[in-house]
């Protein structure tokens, strides 16, 4: 059966009309931000977690006082301090926790995790735009991760480009090999698909953003079924919005093929992947090889179980260039069994229609 725009509008919203469904999905969001804002679990940060918080490491293994919060307070937002988003704290502190006793991967140690009322480590007092924080006892509460500082330069753009030729390759080569670490990580299951201590996702997940309902974890998933048809709905809805009469010829065809080619996919194996990975959450170390430096990747928050085939579609042409992107392809799928990159093309290019 051809899928059309209206019969999928109808299918959601019970209506072809693009008005009149925008409508309907406008009053939906306001119930569901609604809902979710007055269920107080949903905004909890350690209800997104499994592991126990607060988390201090013994005090012998610190290599100083733990900063105060009047102290991280003073400190400003001095190198990107804090971060939004009430639960990727505690879900990037989980998994650097998990990665720190499962793998040999290149971290920064984690020395404390708590959460906080009172502090104004963003100077919400101080600013006259916030007028609804009067003082301390109107601030949010704030979570916080104190993990270990690492000697090195963000790998930007400018930076990267700066470095030799042998340099730029190694530090691919160097990641790639990080990379591979992670993907060896046993999974819980032969189908299993999701996060650490059989979690799911954030919902802000890009591959999966609109599985569900709003506020709400996605999966985890026991099956490659459900991790698929969970992909072909985001993908749905994610046309679904856009202001058009039909879908274009292409999105036709692989919106019509996905269910039948995804169900004899080759590469269905669980792998560890980062699932939030660039150029510029990557931490190249100083050290005396000035050609071949170390690297620390950061920003964990979204890491889980995925298919192989998705794993390698993430990886293609990650870098600054196309150069070094294929530099980065040959080290990650050099050694892949089974050879899966048709369907990580596939599955690629129908995350994209």
């Amino acid at each position: 059966m051809e899928l059309s725009m209206s019969d999928l509008r109808m299918k959601y919203y019970g209506t072809a009309d693009w008005s009149e469904m925008s409508d309907i999905m406008s009053k939906r969001q306001k119930e569901e931000w609604n809902n979710n804002a007055a269920d107080p679990a949903k905004n909890i940060a350690k209800n997104w977690v499994k592991t126990e918080f607060p988390y201090y490491v013994p005090e012998n293994e610190l290599p100083c006082p733990l900063p105060t919060v009047a102290e991280i307070e003073a400190a400003g937002d001095t190198g990107n301090l804090y971060r939004g988003g009430i639960n990727s704290v505690y879900r990037e502190a989980e998994n650097l926790l998990f990665l720190a006793e499962n793998t040999q991967i290149r971290l920064p140690k984690v020395y404390a995790v708590f959460d906080h009322q009172g502090g104004d480590p963003r100077g919400l007092i101080r600013d006259p735009k916030q007028r609804s924080f009067t003082d301390r006892s109107s601030l949010p509460r704030y979570y916080y991760l104190v993990m270990e500082y690492i000697p090195g330069r963000i790998c930007s753009r400018e930076f990267y480009r700066s470095l030799s030729k042998q340099a730029q390759e190694n530090i691919i080569r160097n990641i790639a090999g990080q990379m591979r670490l992670l993907r060896d990580v046993p999974t819980p299951s032969p189908e299993y698909y999701g996060r650490i201590y059989h979690q799911g996702w954030h919902p802000n997940m890009l591959q999966l953003q609109y599985a569900g309902p709003r506020g709400c974890l996605r999966g985890p998933y026991d099956s490659h079924e459900d991790f698929i048809n969970a992909v072909y709905k985001t993908q749905e809805y994610t046309n679904l919005m856009q202001y058009c009469d039909d879908f274009d010829s292409l999105a036709k065809l692989y919106f019509q093929s996905f269910p039948q080619i995804m169900s004899r996919a080759v590469g269905r194996k669980p792998v560890l992947n980062h699932l939030d990975f660039k150029m510029d959450q990557v931490m190249i170390l100083e050290n005396e090889d000035k050609d071949n430096p170390d690297v620390v990747i950061l920003d964990w928050s979204y890491m889980g179980w995925v298919p192989a085939y998705m794993d390698t579609a993430l990886s293609l042409h990650t870098g600054y260039n196309e150069y070094y992107g294929h530099i980065y392809n040959w080290e990650m799928g050099k050694d892949v069994e089974p050879a899966h990159l048709d369907t990580a093309l596939y599955f690629q290019k129908f995350l994209q229609v």
